[in-house]
């Protein structure tokens, strides 16, 4: 968790005691305020405005559930609607158990603990044989959507309407433009008055943004702003979100702030991504463009965060990939300048090209002979991705993309009795040379399927070497020609499709 991506604050805590506790009030309180002091509280640039969901969890083995009815009522009486109690079973569940459900894999983990995960496996050690009560799993079930649907999506809403009554309204009208005017120029918009910030980095005494700790108060405006936008992001008032990011995305830029400018104009572009639909002009793409370039660029230079940068382009490739028709194009723009980067690992890369095969074989053309459908370049794809694979030995990955391209490149054209691009014949039979026993232990070409989705294995990248240019020997072969294989890929013939393969 860091200041700058307020997406990632908390928005509610659960705190839970048992009903064997023997002074549960008192603890309650006491847990509560360890939320928001000592160590255990949530950082200070989060502030402590997030839902208490408070949990009595029912022993019902060993427990008397009269007693914690009681219990519970007099909580709702202390801390309000937001409490649930919770039945449980003490006792363990086995396999043999008639009822027993095994515990699902926690899907949401970083890729340390994945990777972490994937050696005590491969090590002999399997700590996944957990098993649940089926009454368990449907009370945990019914405790889950109760908290969502009638506590925590209401205290979301209800804090992006007081924040956008109370703080937006007054920066979308004239007021509102008059005060960033004074803040920018007199320093009269700032709500810390004239106190000066040597150490701020735009040299500015009117920000609210205190240098010294290294993000903005929880009470100030851009603070408030921020996590407005992100709540309506998240119940999914994008057009809300996206005129939010709009403001704060001009006062970091200002302030000149550059992870907070950074996380700001990439939540904008998200926005509008997920507002946008086919029949949306190309001027909306070009803003969307704008506002990745600007993200993009502030990540990998001045931040110095090739992560954030990575995340934020393969999102918006994702999404333009999703939504079809010629936003493909648009996905593909974008693969293709990511790897331009050059800031992805070696697998990292072999992913994207695989990405970018997958962007120009959903191009379908018109007709019969398919005029506009990008097969070409799909093909060409496919044998970028099989040198990577080849190259990071990864012998299925290699075979399937190298099927995929020779299917693709012996298709007949229609009239003609000869294969065409019989220049890249000689380029397929040095790649299959090249990866020795790769192609032979592949799948035949018939039974491989293009997939829209895949997943890459668990790799140790320190022990990989450092792929070098991706165009490589493909590069290489065309250098009769005085052409690089990036540079075919943005031919001019894609102007106007590639035509029947």
């Amino acid at each position: 968790m860091v200041p700058y991506e307020t997406m990632s604050y908390p928005v509610a805590c659960v705190i839970a005691i048992s009903s064997q506790c023997t002074s549960p009030i008192e603890t309650l309180r006491e847990l509560y305020r360890n939320t928001g002091q000592g160590v255990n509280r949530v950082p200070l640039w989060a502030g402590t405005e997030f839902l208490r969901y408070y949990v009595l969890v029912h022993d019902e083995d060993h427990g008397d559930i009269t007693k914690s009815t009681a219990l519970f009522d007099q909580m709702k009486r202390h801390f309000g609607l937001h409490c649930h109690l919770l039945r449980l079973r003490s006792i363990e569940c086995t396999e043999n158990e008639e009822d027993a459900i095994k515990l699902p894999r926690c899907q949401w983990l970083s890729p340390e603990e994945d990777l972490y995960n994937i050696r005590q496996e491969e090590g002999g050690i399997n700590d996944f044989n957990h098993f649940l009560f089926d009454t368990d799993v449907a009370v945990i079930k019914t405790f889950i959507r109760e908290m969502i649907t009638q506590s925590i999506v209401p205290f979301m809403e209800g804090r992006v309407t007081t924040w956008n009554e109370q703080v937006a309204s007054r920066r979308r009208g004239i007021s509102g433009r008059f005060m960033s005017l004074s803040k920018r120029w007199t320093g009269l918009g700032s709500s810390k008055g004239n106190k000066a910030y040597s150490s701020n980095p735009s040299g500015s005494s009117n920000s609210n943004y205190d240098a010294a700790e290294g993000f903005y108060a929880p009470d100030s405006p851009e603070a408030i702003m921020h996590r407005l936008a992100d709540y309506a992001f998240m119940i999914r008032d994008w057009t809300l979100a996206s005129n939010v990011y709009e403001i704060l995305r001009a006062d970091f830029g200002d302030d000149k702030i550059w992870n907070y400018h950074a996380a700001a104009n990439e939540m904008n572009a998200l926005s509008l991504l997920l507002t946008m639909q086919n029949s949306t002009t190309k001027s909306w793409a070009e803003a969307i463009d704008q506002l990745l370039d600007d993200a993009s660029y502030s990540y990998i230079t001045r931040c110095a965060d090739n992560q954030a940068a990575e995340r934020c382009l393969v999102l918006a490739i994702e999404l333009y990939r999703s939504r079809g028709g010629y936003l493909l194009g648009e996905a593909a723009k974008w693969v293709e300048r990511l790897l331009e980067l050059s800031i992805l690992s070696p697998i990292g890369n072999g992913l994207l090209v695989e990405r970018l095969a997958v962007c120009y074989a959903s191009q379908n053309g018109l007709g019969k002979l398919h005029w506009g459908s990008r097969d070409r370049k799909a093909a060409l794809s496919d044998l970028l991705a099989t040198q990577v694979w080849s190259l990071l030995k990864k012998p299925t990955d290699t075979g399937t993309h190298f099927h995929h391209a020779s299917e693709s490149y012996s298709v007949l054209k229609e009239g003609s009795p000869e294969a065409p691009f019989l220049e890249m014949e000689e380029l397929r039979k040095q790649l299959q040379k090249d990866s020795g026993g790769d192609m032979a232990a592949s799948p035949t070409p018939t039974s491989v399927a293009r997939k829209d989705d895949f997943q890459a294995t668990a790799e140790d990248l320190d022990t990989l070497t450092k792929l070098g240019n991706l165009n490589g020997k493909l590069a290489r072969f065309h250098e009769s020609e005085g052409v690089t294989l990036m540079e075919r890929l943005n031919d001019p013939l894609d102007q106007a499709g590639d035509g029947p393969v």
